[in-house]
């Protein structure tokens, strides 16, 4: 014990050095500081801004590779889908000539490659000649209403376009504009296709219109104007609670510039940390500004709060600044580093956004750390004199005590009285939320993430109630023969594949595939017989059929097949829901394919509502990889902080019962965990076990000062106890203002870590002074006065 005692003492004078040293070269510090501080701002502008599926799967993750090497043969699936209503109905001739004049300001939207409308759509009908025409709806534009009635009728009565272009009671048309791939050099394409949107959409000349776009780029885009706006509002909203805060608990300049200026500059430089590394600024990002400025602010708090009791007790304006580091270094340094255990164990994520989340938060509690014993300690140096002669008459023994004193003698009261009680209620508590944990769904839902409050998701689930659905799955059958797709027994196989898929009500909306192709031209070459709208009675036909599409002008072929007519894709088109629902409807459609599928045959399953299932599997991995391995670093680094098993793991238990207790409760109250709300667990962990160590770190000096375990709680509790609840004040108001956000994950995320660290302040005020008291982990207790004369 002798020994760990002298290595602390050590470390704490090499603080106290350093500290003095700073002070003696503050000017240097500020120079080095402020280079630095430049680096950052420029390096920050190289940060890139995305919100696409990269920043949810690895480039090497084989689901997200299929995905690619599907769009890669059949074509991109990123798309715009705007229905619309027009008062005067959809075929009103003068509503058609502004569809056609829409359709064409819709070629020029940046990065739109094709544009399908009731106008333009693509039509098979048999002639006289007994072969088909492939042709526009409205190659020969109407002249007068009477002969755009009929359209609308011969639109009506093609099955491949109701619902897709037109609904079934006419009421709505659709137009779908196809979207070129990603651009590698143009991070703000998505920006720039919602911008040309809104501005061909918002013209005079379709006032008469009412729309409703819905696609991804429609979706990120907003997601990037709710970030921008959420990342300002959130970090402002925190900064001005932050620094009240520090108003009324430190009622000095010094103490709120101080770790104001050491969180602004930390956001600097974590920033540039982003850009240096290329690192994307994703949906998850919004939140990295105020999580900064609360975990930044909260661990000045220790340096301030010791800062001014030094002054309080009548040492000067230097002494105090050393002598508050040297006390409390060592436990902010620990706690800096367990809470970088805590957010690194994100790094492991297979989702590469918070991946990169946890790595850019580690960096930036290691600055807060770094800028806490540079800056934070300039910043108290000046004004030294003036500072003095405001505390020169203040005596800390005769100042009554206030408000948190009075309940820290309280809570130590209760700990002293009722320790067996506290714990055999955290117990039960604890037993509860395990129960509930079992019951926590893990979910990925765009719709929920995004929240009522948009424009946005009405839309998608206006879409999604009067059409063929915002979502899809993408099934490729694949012969894996040469021209496999042109046998009777492959189309049959494909065609009960999509009846099928049609039953599933409750999600599919429509599909499409090559069989609905070769279904219309059997109809057209018999007089458009709508009984002839099914598979034709042989191979010979169906090759026929498919070769006569082509030589007709046909050009869908290419999106339905591959380039060798092995393979063929099949698109369900889904509702947007949320990823258990789409799970089940995997699984669901899964079983049919493997009942059906000739052993020879084989089949791959891709799409955006493919990803989102996947996505929940990812949540679910990176939730408890990420858990476990944070809960299995801090535990070893608890046993080393404190140079015993015994008291890390008695450490641990107040740490983690805030985690389990939040998981519970999200379980019990049906709050789902998505990608987001998966930080939540190693977050927690990792802010909760800092002032586990303050308490338990100055519990232990207190007890070798005082020999008896009762009166080291009282002393542990009013040394740290005001610091940690300040602290955890800070934390919480940070986190609950994130409920302001726009977004629901975000706002959801705030509130959950806000009571996650309430229930941490709770569990150290209670639980951990309980188990000390119970399983006296410090040893025996002793007369100090007998020690000291043994020594002597």
């Amino acid at each position: 014990m002798n020994n760990t005692n002298n290595y602390f003492s050590r470390v704490n004078d090499l603080f106290a050095g350093l500290a003095e040293w700073i002070i003696d070269h503050r000017k240097f510090v500020i120079i080095v500081c402020g280079i630095i501080g430049v680096m950052g701002i420029v390096l920050s502008l190289r940060i890139k801004i995305d919100n696409s599926m990269d920043v949810y799967f690895r480039q090497n993750d084989p689901t997200y590779v299929d995905y690619q090497n599907f769009i890669e043969e059949y074509g991109n699936d990123q798309f715009i889908y705007i229905v619309y209503r027009v008062k005067q109905g959809i075929f009103d001739l003068d509503a058609l000539h502004k569809t056609k004049m829409l359709v064409k300001d819709l070629e020029k939207v940046p990065f739109v490659e094709k544009v399908n409308a009731v106008t333009n759509i693509e039509i098979i009908e048999g002639n006289k000649n007994g072969a088909i025409n492939v042709y526009g709806l409205m190659d020969d534009f109407p002249s007068n209403q009477s002969e755009a009635h009929p359209l609308m009728q011969k639109l009506l009565d093609k099955p491949l376009y109701v619902n897709g272009y037109i609904s079934d009671d006419a009421s709505y048309a659709a137009i779908l504009c196809e979207v070129k791939d990603k651009p590698k050099d143009d991070q703000n394409y998505q920006m720039k296709i919602f911008s040309g949107l809104k501005n061909v959409l918002s013209k005079q000349e379709y006032k008469e219109f009412e729309f409703w776009p819905v696609g991804e780029p429609i979706v990120a885009s907003e997601w990037n104007v709710i970030r921008e706006k959420d990342t300002l509002v959130l970090s402002v909203l925190v900064f001005v609670a932050i620094a009240i805060l520090l108003i009324l608990f430190f009622r000095q300049a010094k103490g709120v510039i101080g770790p104001l200026a050491v969180v602004s500059f930390s956001t600097v430089l974590v920033f540039g940390f982003m850009g240096i590394n290329s690192f994307s600024f994703t949906g998850v990002s919004v939140v990295i500004s105020p999580l900064l400025l609360s975990i930044g602010v909260a661990t000045t708090v220790h340096f301030i709060n010791k800062y001014q009791f030094h002054l309080r007790s009548g040492l000067s304006n230097r002494t105090s600044i050393i002598e508050a580091v040297r006390m409390v270094a060592i436990p902010c340094f620990f706690t800096s580093i367990t809470t970088a255990i805590g957010f690194g164990s994100m790094i492991i994520s297979p989702i590469p956004a918070i991946s990169e989340y946890g790595s850019y938060l580690v960096f930036g509690l290691l600055v807060i750390f770094f800028l806490s014993v540079t800056i934070l300690l300039v910043i108290l140096s000046f004004s030294g004199e003036k500072t003095e002669m405001k505390y020169i008459n203040y005596n800390v023994k005769t100042k009554s005590n206030g408000f948190i004193d009075s309940l820290l003698k309280r809570i130590g009261y209760l700990n002293r009285s009722y320790s067996r009680l506290i714990l055999i209620i955290a117990s039960i508590i604890g037993v509860i939320s395990i129960y509930g944990i079992t019951r926590l769904q893990i979910n990925a839902s765009m719709l929920e993430q995004l929240g009522d409050s948009l424009q946005v998701t009405h839309d998608y689930e206006f879409v999604d109630k009067t059409m063929a659905g915002t979502g899809s799955f993408e099934i490729v059958l694949d012969s894996n023969k040469l021209d496999g797709v042109k046998t009777q027994k492959f189309v049959q196989i494909l065609e009960s594949i999509q009846k099928f898929a049609l039953t599933q009500d409750y999600l599919v909306r429509k599909t499409s595939s090559v069989v609905d192709i070769i279904k219309e031209v059997n109809s057209s070459l018999h007089n458009n017989d709508k009984a002839f709208y099914r598979i034709p009675s042989s191979d010979d036909e169906v090759s026929q059929y498919i070769l006569l599409y082509e030589i007709s002008g046909g050009e869908e072929l290419e999106k339905l097949v591959s380039a060798d007519l092995a393979a063929a894709r099949l698109t369900i088109y889904v509702k947007s829901t949320d990823s258990i629902i789409a799970k089940r409807f995997y699984d669901e459609i899964v079983n049919y394919i493997e009942s059906v599928k000739p052993d020879d045959y084989s089949y791959r399953i891709t799409g955006f509502s493919y990803l989102m299932v996947e996505m929940m599997d990812y949540v679910g991995r990176s939730q408890r990889q990420s858990l476990l391995l944070a809960l299995i670093i801090i535990s070893a680094l608890m046993i080393l902080i404190f140079r015993s098993v015994k008291m890390g793991l008695i450490s641990m238990i107040p740490n983690i019962f805030p985690t389990f207790f939040i998981l519970g409760f999200m379980g019990a109250s049906g709050i789902i965990l998505d990608h987001a709300r998966s930080m939540l667990a190693p977050i927690a962990i990792g802010l909760a076990v800092d002032d586990t160590i303050h308490l338990i770190y100055r519990y232990q000096l207190e007890f070798k000062r005082l020999g008896r375990y009762e009166k080291a709680l009282d002393a542990a509790l009013s040394s740290v106890g005001r610091a940690i609840l300040i602290t955890t004040i800070i934390l919480v108001l940070g986190f609950f203002i994130m409920m302001v956000s726009e977004m629901n994950n975000i706002s959801y995320f705030g509130m959950l870590s806000g009571i996650c660290i309430f229930i941490a302040l709770l569990s150290d005020y209670f639980i951990a002074p309980s188990l000390i008291l119970l399983f006296k982990p410090f040893g025996k207790e002793f007369d100090p006065e007998e020690k000291t004369a043994i020594g002597t």
